[in-house]
């Protein structure tokens, strides 16, 4: 596996930040993500913990 480093605008180094309550509300827990082609799902647990499946 090779590694690129790929030069980028200093703006679109920076890790884009989503807070979770734009997420998530009480009515809605789960929040599913399309990434190529695949749906994946993001849980927000009972004990506030987050998990991805696929």
């Amino acid at each position: 596996m090779t590694t690129q480093l790929i030069n980028l605008a200093p703006e679109l180094a920076k890790p884009r930040v989503i807070d979770s309550a734009t997420l998530f509300d009480r009515q809605h827990t789960t929040v599913t993500i399309l990434h190529q082609g695949e749906h994946y799902t993001l849980r927000l647990t009972a004990s506030n913990k987050l998990i991805l499946t696929k």
